[in-house]
């Protein structure tokens, strides 16, 4: 059994085969990095704020929000942003992409499906522990297209947000647009009723006391007709779900508890190889506290949007039940009215369709006039905070890495060839190594001169 300092020796005594094979390695790792397609990344950062204040609200309680950067994070990779970024392509750009896809697409994939597994696969995002900060990166074959790539899915999702927080809004006041023109038109036809009455029989002057009890009530039921339109179609939303959901306790602890892992998990990545117990224990925990906050997340959510949709439930059958009433009332008092003088009640009719029409136009306009206002000035509460520049340097190939990665194979492959050069013409070049091979001890060490083996040679000659 030869010692470490016998390896050495015998490591070093071919050295040159060490040198040549870790020449060739260098050399073949040189030729690597040269043809090596060289890929770049940039990144862009978005800013969250979720104590934006409400432009319709007189008070605003500015309380803050959970950090929900991991829910954005998928947002961000959803079909609705990733489809956002496909339309913001250029026709000049989509048909180097098809090129591509005529080329690798072997399968009969869709274009449109190959390109967003394409942008998704060049896309990640990663978000800072403690900070409302989320960083988008993108990789391509040259910077300017890593660039294009991160800035277009931060501006696509700052555009989906917007969406979303404006959408039901507008849809809102789009209803109400439809229901102004109906009433408009309910205006003018009171208006022209009661002007032809008036000049068919010069009645003119306050109504009765009736009349102006039916006005009221008829007031109040465009007010309770109103009321129930605006709950039934200002329902709940499973986004509403999500942000209640993320304010309970449990879901703030699990999330404070995961991004805590997380940075253990990253540190342990940075320190400890691949296949470390410790840092394998410390992904499963993190495995395991993401699935627990998940089923909190989505135990919660449901939770809130059952509540939420039983309380507009309730509000909507309680004001319809409101509305029925006043509407029986009106009708009383309209067949009250009836039984007073035929020219007297029928101008109080007359003036009180007007008012009421009327009426039912101004709360129409107004409740309109806010959802608009809504829709146009959307709750901010994400911003592009950095915009992706080209980056001077590729991130791959790792040129130092990769070099020191050759050295140490070309020497490690190198050893191993000399170590089994040695194993099949073994020599003796220590003390150690004669004992061992004749079995007795070494009695004696003689130093020859330089000249001994040629005069060995010589005299063998003789």
């Amino acid at each position: 059994m030869r010692s470490l300092t016998d390896w050495f020796e015998v490591v070093w005594f071919r050295r040159k085969v060490v040198a040549i094979i870790t020449a060739v390695i260098v050399a073949l790792m040189a030729v690597y990095l040269i043809f090596a397609p060289r890929t770049y990344q940039a990144s862009a950062s978005l800013y969250f704020d979720k104590s934006a204040p409400d432009p319709l609200k007189s008070e605003n309680n500015g309380q803050q929000q959970d950090n929900r950067l991991a829910t954005e994070a998928e947002v961000i990779r959803s079909s609705k942003v990733v489809q956002r970024v496909v339309q913001s392509i250029p026709a000049a750009e989509r048909k180097e992409y098809e090129a591509k896809w005529g080329s690798q697409s072997k399968s009969g994939q869709p274009f449109d499906d190959w390109l967003r597994a394409k942008l998704l696969s060049a896309i990640s995002v990663t978000t800072q522990a403690d900070t409302k900060v989320l960083a988008i990166n993108a990789v391509a074959a040259e910077p300017d297209k890593a660039a294009e790539l991160a800035n277009r899915f931060a501006t696509g999702y700052v555009d989906a947000q917007r969406e979303l927080s404006t959408g039901p809004a507008q849809a809102y006041a789009k209803f109400l647009s439809g229901n102004m023109s109906a009433a408009r038109k309910d205006v003018e036809r009171a208006e022209g009723a009661l002007s032809s009455f008036v000049k068919a029989t010069g009645i003119s002057g306050d109504t009765q006391a009736s009349a102006g009890a039916l006005a009221a009530t008829v007031s109040q039921l465009a007010g309770s007709q109103a009321a129930a339109a605006g709950a039934a179609n200002m329902g709940g939303s499973d986004a509403q779900g999500v942000a209640d959901a993320q304010n309970t306790e449990t879901v703030q602890r699990l999330s404070t508890e995961y991004a805590t892992k997380a940075a253990q998990v990253s540190q342990y990545e940075a320190t400890l190889g691949p296949n470390h117990p410790t840092l394998q224990a410390a992904e499963a925990e993190l495995a395991t506290i993401k699935a627990r906050l998940n089923a909190e997340r989505r135990s919660a959510t449901d939770a809130f949007v059952r509540s939420r949709q039983a309380a507009i439930a309730a509000e909507s059958a309680a004001a319809a039940a409101r509305a029925g009433q006043l509407q029986s009332a009106a009708n009383a008092q309209r067949s009250q009215l009836v039984e007073m003088s035929s020219n007297l009640g029928k101008f109080a009719t007359l003036q009180q369709d007007l008012a009421t029409a009327q009426q039912r136009y101004n709360d129409l306009s107004s409740r309109a006039s806010q959802m608009q206002l809504r829709g146009a000035l959307p709750l901010a509460n994400v911003s592009q905070l950095d915009t992706a520049k080209a980056p001077d340097r590729p991130t791959s190939p790792k040129v130092g890495l990769l070099s020191m990665l050759a050295v140490m194979m070309g020497l490690a492959i190198g050893a191993g060839v000399a170590i089994l050069l040695e194993y099949l013409n073994p020599r003796v070049r220590t003390l150690a190594n004669v004992e061992k091979l004749i079995g007795v001890p070494v009695v004696a060490r003689l130093s020859l001169p330089r000249e001994t083996p040629r005069m060995l040679t010589d005299a063998s000659a003789n």
